[in-house]
């Protein structure tokens, strides 16, 4: 049952950095502030993909370092 999840972890943290990725090359490209909305959405969402820029890594990190020490 442990087998199933690793894919499913390994997916799910791909598409997190796929998406923090495209918020940060957006808001770095597009001046934000122009539209209301797309500024209060960006304003919004800055600090947990914030966190996420830090957390990523970490979360990777261990799942690395568990697979390479589970044998």
């Amino acid at each position: 049952m442990e087998e199933d999840k690793k894919p499913t972890i390994d997916i799910v943290i791909f598409f997190v950095s796929l998406l923090v990725m495209f918020f940060w090359i957006l808001t770095n490209n597009i001046n934000v502030y122009e539209n209301k909305f797309i500024g209060i959405i960006a304003e919004i969402l800055w600090l947990p993909l914030i966190l996420l820029i830090f957390v990523l890594p970490i979360m990777t990190f261990v799942l690395i370092s568990s697979r390479k020490f589970e044998k």
